[in-house]
């Protein structure tokens, strides 16, 4: 807190990691001004400002796998989950959406359960008809984790899934 004049200015505060009191009390700055006349006589006055959170925080997805590359077998059914990735946001009270990019995104649906993001093929894969921009079966999706806030491109994750063949064919 500064005092000028007739104007009391607080310092920039930051939910997650507040710089006013300790503990639980760290959210609630509160500041007693005291104003003394010519008389010498004293009034106080209590000022009490309680940070609140805004979303201000990129959610994170992190892939199941840390490297972020999977390999499927083909012919793997569209309801297994191919990505079960966590999503880490420190902002209160968020809702979440998935948004696939890339060349490859309309081979995947994703959907949210909490705070992870599931990542599905669309369709089933078969090696030996690939379905990937490329036609090599590795196909690559960019998967963006939004909670409302427009910065969130800066928390995208690319993925890499390879479809492995299988010996499904007759002679």
């Amino acid at each position: 807190f500064s005092v000028s004049g007739t104007a009391l200015t607080i310092a920039a505060q930051n939910y997650e990691n507040p710089a006013c009191g300790a503990g639980s009390d760290s959210l609630t700055c509160v500041v007693v001004l005291s104003a003394t006349d010519a008389a010498n006589t004293a009034t106080a006055h209590t000022i009490t400002v309680t940070i609140t959170d805004t979303n201000d925080q990129t959610p994170v997805y992190q892939a199941a796998d840390a490297d972020d590359t999977f390999s499927v077998a083909e012919n793997t059914a569209t309801s297994s989950v191919i990505d079960n990735g966590v999503i880490t946001d420190t902002d209160t009270g968020n809702s979440f959406d998935c948004t696939l990019g890339g060349a490859d995104a309309g081979d995947f649906t994703c959907t949210i359960s909490g705070n992870n993001a599931q990542l599905k093929f669309a369709a089933t894969p078969n090696y030996e008809a690939a379905a990937d921009a490329n036609g090599d079966n590795v196909y690559v999706v960019t998967v963006l984790i939004d909670d409302g806030v427009a910065d969130d491109a800066n928390g995208a994750t690319t993925l890499t899934i390879t479809v492995t063949d299988l010996n499904d064919q007759a002679p």
